[in-house]
This record gives C-alpha cells, structure tokens and sequence, in this order.
C-alpha cells in the first residue's frame, strides 16, 4: 500500500510537472531533461514509470476520459435513464448539477494546457471523438429513426456546438459551469432561430 502510494504521489508529480512545461514550451519541444529537472527526479524514476513523454501524455489523456465516461454513466444511473420518451426535456437530464460542463469545471487548467496552442492535435481529437460517443449513446436512448447522414451529421453538428462552447470557456474562465450548461442546453433544446427570438423585443 505505501509502495503503491508512492508511486501515485510520483506519477502525480511527474504529471504536474509535465503540464507546467507545456505552458511554456510545444508538446514536441519537451525534453525529458527538462522534465525531470522540474519534478526533481532522476531519469530512471522516469523511465519506471513511462516509456516515454508520448506514453505520458496519454495516459493523462486517458485519465480524464474515462472519469469522463464514468461520470456519465453514474449520471444516467441518477436520473434512472434507460430510454427517453417523445415527452423528453432537456432540462429534465442536462442542468446545473449534472451536465458535462459540470464535470470539466475541476480540469479546466488541465483541458487549457492540453487542448492549448501549446498541445498536440491529437489531444482534441481524441476529447472530441469520446464527446461524440457519448453524444450517439444519448441520442441512442430516444431510438429516434435517423438515416446514416442524418446520425452522422447531427452528431457532427452537437459535438461542434459543445467544443466550441468548452473552448471559449478555456479561454473565459471566469464563468462557472452553469453560464456554459444553461447556454448550451438552451441552444440544444430551442435552435438558434428559437434561442435567438427569445431575446427579440416585441
């Protein structure tokens, strides 16, 4: 058990320390002699512990999707979600304290570094393509009869509208996961026509 403690303490370092690297330097430019400089341990802890920084990276990657796919499983067992209903609301699944946004607010400084000028193009790829599993497993449950196009694009369509809204709240960090939920929820659940007209003057 403390062994095994140890290493998680190492490994957390050595993660940390990688993130701080990639705010200053590109994904490619890290050395792994930067890199243990900063986490101040010698290559071979290193060397136990990834073969190398692309085996890092990844695994860091993997870390928050599975959290991710974890969260929304434990989301759809909470609200008892095996099929949805023609009746269906958005708001009765996707709200302030059970949505995406909810679960990356902990990793925004996280996500700004990966998915940063500073990361690798692969990192987004693979946020968006779990993002798009999750978006077809819930379109899933409503059984809806899509041709292959329109599935296809739909889950284009949603998995661009949510990245976009998680990127900009990169960028603004400031606002906290409700702003991003009740914002995007609307949008999904009205249209931009329908989200729009709803701040029209009479």
């Amino acid at each position: 058990m403390v062994y095994q403690e140890k290493n998680q303490q190492t490994e957390a370092n050595i993660e940390k320390s990688f993130l701080e690297l990639m705010k200053e330097r590109s994904f490619e430019k890290i050395t792994i002699e930067q890199l243990t400089d900063l986490a101040d341990i010698n290559r071979s802890t290193f060397y136990r512990h990834y073969a190398d920084k692309y085996e890092l990276i990844e695994k860091i990657e993997d870390r928050l999707l599975t959290e991710l796919r974890s969260y929304y499983q434990t989301a759809l067992q909470s609200a008892e979600l095996v099929r949805l209903d023609k009746d269906f609301q958005v708001e009765d699944y996707i709200h302030g304290e059970q949505n995406f946004f909810k679960f990356f607010e902990p990793h925004l400084a996280e996500l700004a570094v990966l998915l940063g000028e500073k990361g690798r193009p692969a990192s987004l790829r693979k946020l968006q393509a779990a993002v798009r599993e999750l978006f077809d497993q819930s379109i899933s449950l409503a059984s809806p009869h899509l041709s292959e196009l329109q599935r296809e694009l739909l889950l284009n369509h949603q998995t661009a509208s949510f990245m976009g809204t998680l990127t900009y709240w990169l960028e603004h960090p400031q606002y906290g996961s409700a702003a991003m939920s009740d914002f995007h929820s609307k949008v999904t659940n009205v249209g931009l026509v329908g989200f729009v007209k709803a701040f029209m003057e009479e």
